[in-house]
Parts: structure tokens; C-alpha cells; sequence
């Protein structure tokens, strides 16, 4: 699923994204840089230039002033060009020509040079991790050359040197992100220069650091998706080094889709096979209970947003895996948190609209959806009928408790009803026995007056 939409992971579209937004000043700052240089290095005694680089009117058409302008280049010294235009462009034999390929070596080698010095400012910086991010992006001659030329240390200590600035820590990530994007041998190779150089734990202090900042997240979450790929020992140490963080930024940017989406996916990325090591992670996920954050994010926009709508099936799918030693664990936990009630209105709406509208839907996000309710079904009715015996057994505890403590009241007030009764039996008894007593001793005080007299 990650490779069909591996579209959706680099730079967002038209610059709207947050991602548009991280990169737009250094952007601008390195255009600037260029204008700056070329007016440096002037063009005024070019013929047919005026200063500042603009075209003189009547030296660009035909007629009496191109053909007086031409008979005074004619002559000219024959040296003339060399020496009057080698600041832009140098004709020397030795230069030309120039293949591009060795252009942008010259580039990178520039740009790996200028982040060593750590005295450069960081707007400095920023130009010289564009320019890699740029060179690198698709082109595996470039991502090599920076990898063995120490780059990937370089911008590393580039990000601890300017740990206060979010500017150098987006760039830096999206200038990491290059060197590994692709499928071939030079970036899983690139991914190792990465794990040596520390630069995970350094990603995630800027993490914690800008946790606030929504470009910065997304900046970390791209980086990351390519570096996890399709390698368990990364996959582990991302997980230790990043998941608590990663689960953060879900929590406090629930409203940036991007970020929700790259969240999701990576959270899948990184438990997308079948070693030990993956149940391992999965089992971690479930303890940071990734599933109610995915259940969160489809709440918020899974009927609304196609690409956080898959990045959730993506997750969830990887995470029940069938031939997984956690799968029965796992689908109990989607189902105790309620992801097939939320899943199946996300994945209706979806079907609706699209048909509503005309369109196939994305037969991808279709059978997932279905895979998906097929296997949490028989789970959710066997907890629901688990959760309906253990109601009535309440109901049954609670009424025979109730009815074993009205016995034993009536029992209780039954003997001390008892109690009263035997007490005022015997003071009666009592009471005829004084009377009596007293009776006799007065017949036998009358008797022994008797005698007396």
C-alpha cells in the first residue's frame, strides 16, 4: 500500500501544504542569493546589457544600430569575450565545455564545505541544506557523493549547532529525507550513514524541542517514512527513539491533515513485516494506544479527507495482519476502542460520494476497507455478546445481592422481635414473684403478733 501511494509522501502540492510553507523563505533567500551574486559580478560592459543586467534599447533588433554595434565588436581585441563575460560564464578552453553533471558536483562539494564551518550564520546554512535537498532529490550520483563525503555528519551537526532554529531543523530533515527517498542500493545504504551518524536521536530532540510547530512535526514525519522502509533494525530504532513523540503529534496537531497523514503512514511503515521485531513494535503500538488515535483521526476527517482516510486503513491493516502472533490481541484492542463502527461510516461516505459524483473509487482504499470489516466483524459481535452476558451477570449478581440482604434484614428483625418479647415475659414473672414474697412475709409477720399476745 506505501508503494501504490508513494505520491502522497513528498513535497505536497502547489505549495498549500505546510510543507510548501517550510520551504518557502529559504526559497526565497536563495533566489535572492543568486540575483545578488550576478549583480556582484556585473554585466554592463556586456555588449547590448545596460546595468542591472536589462537590454539597451536598439542593440537587440535589426538595422543600422545592431549593424554598428557589431562592426565595433569585430574590433575588438579577440580576447574581448573571455575576458569581459568569464565572470558569468567562462569560455576558456579549459571550462569548456561544462557537463552539468560536474556543475552540481561542484555545487555539492560547495555546499558540504560551507556547512562545516561552523561560524557561517544560519541563514547561511539554510541555503546550503536547500541546495543538497534539491541536488539530492532524485539523483543517486549526488546522494552517494554526499554520503561518502561526510554530508549526512555534516547535517547532523548543522542541527545541533542551530537547535533553536525550526528553520534549519525543517530543512535539515527534508535535506536527509533526499538521501534516502529512493528504492535502490545507494539509499538503503544511505539509511545506515543516517542511523551512524545520530541522527534519529537528533530528530527526535527536535521533536520535543518544536512540538508546537506543525512544520517542524511534518518536516520530522517525512523524513522518517523513507528512512523506515523496508528495514527492521531502523523500523526498532525509530520506535524506541520516536514513537511516544510521533503520538504526540497526532494529540496536539489533530486538525493538520498532512500531519495526521504522515503520522499514520509512518506509524504503519514501521510495523510493516513479518520478523519478531515487528510483533515487537506492534505490541508497542497497542500500548501507546495507537488505535484510538487512529479512531480520533477518522472521527475528525475520514469522511472528508481521502489521503488520512487511507493512511488509517494502512495502519490498521498492517497492524492485524493475519499471520501475526499479535493478531488476536490486536483485534480485540480495534475492537474495544470502536474502530468498525467508525471505519465502516468513513469507508460508506467514501463509496457514496464517489458515486455521487461519477468516480471510481480507489480500489485500494475499497478492498482494505473490506478487509478490514471482515476481520473486525465476527470480533465485535463476539465482544458485543461478551459484553451483553456480562450486563445480565450484573443484573443477576445485583439482584440476588439485594435479595440475600433482605433476608438477612428480615431475619435480624425477626430476633430482636424475639428478644423483646422473651424480655417482657420474664419481667412479668418477676414482678407476680415480688408480690408474692411480700404476701407471705406479712401473713407471717400478722402470725408472730399472734403468738405474742
Amino acid at each position: 500500500m506505501v508503494a501504490a501511494r508513494q505520491g502522497s509522501v513528498p513535497l505536497a502540492n502547489g505549495g498549500s501544504s505546510l510543507l510548501g510553507r517550510a520551504t518557502s523563505s529559504a526559497s526565497a533567500s536563495s533566489f535572492d542569493a543568486v540575483a545578488a551574486s550576478a549583480a556582484a559580478a556585473g554585466t554592463s560592459g556586456l555588449p547590448g546589457v545596460a546595468e542591472g543586467g536589462r537590454t539597451q534599447p536598439g542593440n537587440s533588433g535589426s538595422g543600422a544600430s545592431y549593424r554598428t554595434d557589431m562592426v565595433r565588436t569585430d574590433s575588438l581585441e579577440p580576447d574581448y569575450y573571455t575576458q569581459n563575460m568569464s565572470l558569468l560564464c567562462p569560455l576558456d578552453d579549459e571550462h569548456l565545455p561544462m557537463e552539468a553533471a560536474n556543475l552540481k558536483t561542484r555545487q555539492v562539494e560547495v555546499a558540504l564545505s560551507q556547512l562545516k564551518v561552523e561560524s557561517c550564520t544560519s541563514e547561511e546554512h539554510l541555503v546550503c541544506l536547500e541546495a543538497l535537498a534539491r541536488l539530492a532529490w532524485s539523483d543517486d550520483t549526488i546522494r552517494e557523493l554526499v554520503a561518502n563525503s561526510g554530508g549526512v555528519r555534516s547535517i547532523v551537526d548543522v542541527m545541533t549547532l542551530h537547535s533553536s532554529s525550526d528553520s534549519i531543523q525543517c530543512h535539515a530533515c527534508l535535506a536527509l529525507m533526499s538521501l534516502v527517498r529512493g528504492e535502490g542500493e545507494v539509499c538503503q545504504s544511505n539509511q545506515w550513514h543516517v542511523a551512524k551518524a545520530g541522527a534519529i536521536e537528533v530528530i527526535a530532540k527536535s521533536m520535543k524541542e518544536f512540538r508546537d510547530s506543525a512544520m517542524v512535526q511534518l518536516s520530522v514525519l517525512l523524513c522518517l517514512i523513507p528512512l523506515a522502509l523496508e528495514n527492521a533494525m531502523m523500523q526498532a530504532h525509530i520506535t524506541q527513539e520516536c514513537l511516544t513523540l510521533i503520538v504526540a503529534a497526532l494529540d496536539r496537531h489533530r486538525g493538520e491533515v498532512d500531519i495526521q497523514t504522515k503520522g499514520l503512514v509512518l506509524l504503519g511503515v514501521l510495523i510493516q513485516g513479518d520478523d519478531a521485531v515487528h510483533d515487537a513494535i506492534r505490541i508497542r503500538e497497542l500500548e501507546a494506544a495507537v488505535p484510538k488515535r487512529v479512531v480520533a483521526a477518522l472521527r475528525q476527517h475520514g469522511t472528508s479527507n481521502d489521503d488520512v482516510l487511507w493512511a488509517a486503513l494502512f495502519v490498521l491493516a498492517v497492524l492485524v495482519r493475519d499471520n501475526s502472533c499479535v493478531f488476536g490481541r490486536a483485534t480485540a484492542v480495534l475492537a474495544h476502542v470502536g474502530v468498525l463502527k467508525v471505519l465502516q461510516s468513513a469507508v460508506d461516505e467514501y463509496k457514496q460520494r464517489h458515486e455521487h459524483d461519477g468516480m471510481e473509487p480507489d480500489e485500494m482504499i475499497v478492498s482494505a476497507g473490506d478487509y478490514l470489516v471482515q476481520v473486525l466483524e465476527p470480533v465485535q459481535q463476539q465482544l458485543n455478546r461478551r459484553n451483553y452476558i456480562l450486563a445480565a451477570a450484573t443484573v443477576v449478581t445485583v439482584a440476588v445481592g439485594a435479595g440475600i440482604l433482605a433476608r438477612r434484614f428480615w431475619s435480624s428483625s425477626n430476633e430482636s422481635s424475639s428478644r423483646q418479647l422473651g424480655s417482657h415475659a420474664d419481667g412479668g414473672s418477676n414482678s407476680s414473684s415480688s408480690s408474692r414474697d411480700s404476701r407471705l412475709l406479712t401473713v407471717r409477720h400478722i402470725e408472730a403478733s399472734s403468738v405474742k399476745v
